[in-house]
């Protein structure tokens, strides 16, 4: 999942290089993308004991 992850946003980068105008798909897709990164970065700075 990771790897889908990545290769997606590495795709959406080469839009975002290509053209400075995002497309409401782009937009709402990095949305998405800051949301789950934000996720999963509150995950991993869990203690053990707040799990």
């Amino acid at each position: 999942m990771t790897q889908n992850v990545a290769r997606g946003l590495t795709n959406l980068q080469d839009r975002i290089d290509e053209s400075e105008e995002l497309s409401q798909s782009d937009r709402e897709a990095l949305h998405a993308f800051d949301a789950w990164d934000l996720h999963l970065d509150s995950r991993s700075s869990r203690t053990p004991s707040e799990t």
